[in-house]
């Protein structure tokens, strides 16, 4: 695909993911701890990965190679069973980084009492480290995962990322134990929508 086609896309997924941030924040806050959340959407994090790692390694699921310096023109798109094996890698990923964004912070965030000063200071603490991991995060995604795609290969990148994905998913589900879970009381989109809808 063109640069232009390739900017939409990646606006899209962008998009896509933050829209699924409510349904995340929806079903944890209405049905399901937050942990849970975790625990269920954070598999099709890595399934994404998975699926476009799978893609990026296999030729058949490819386009024909072609030098876009030479022949920009003449280079094909993917299409066919392999777009979708593409659309549906990529519309995963979103569904379940989407779902999780909804759900670390505020499950970090209940892990501190709100009614103890220290556990005030504690969460205050927390959130900065939080926001400096999510930014130190980006910084490696840009740098690290760029240069393994560069060097190594689109499947290798791919395929570090959904190994990352399950290394944190491992190390939040080895922590079952320790962990404060707030009941779900409801969720306000919910009330409001039965507002609406009732009167």
């Amino acid at each position: 695909m063109d640069v232009a086609t390739a900017s939409t896309a990646v606006t899209n997924i962008m998009g896509v993911a933050s829209a699924f941030a409510l349904v995340g924040g929806f079903f944890s806050d209405s049905y399901i701890t937050r942990f849970t959340a975790i625990l269920v959407f954070g598999p099709f994090e890595f399934l994404g990965y998975v699926l476009l790692a799978t893609q990026a390694h296999l030729p058949s699921l490819q386009p024909p190679v072609c030098d876009i310096s030479v022949q920009f023109d003449n280079c094909k798109q993917v299409q066919g069973y392999n777009a979708i094996i593409l659309y549906v890698g990529v519309n995963v990923l979103a569904f379940g980084e989407g779902c999780l964004r909804a759900n670390l912070a505020s499950f970090g965030g209940d892990q501190f009492d709100d009614n103890d000063p220290i556990g005030l200071q504690q969460k205050s603490s927390f959130f900065n480290w939080y926001t400096f991991s999510i930014s130190l995060g980006a910084i490696i995604g840009l740098t690290l995962i760029v240069w393994v795609q560069e060097n190594k290969g689109w499947d290798f990148a791919f395929t570090l990322s959904a190994g990352l994905v399950l290394l944190g998913l491992i190390v939040v589900a080895s922590g079952i134990s320790f962990y404060r879970n707030l009941i779900p009381t409801g969720s306000p989109l919910t009330r409001m929508l039965q507002v609406k809808f009732l009167s």
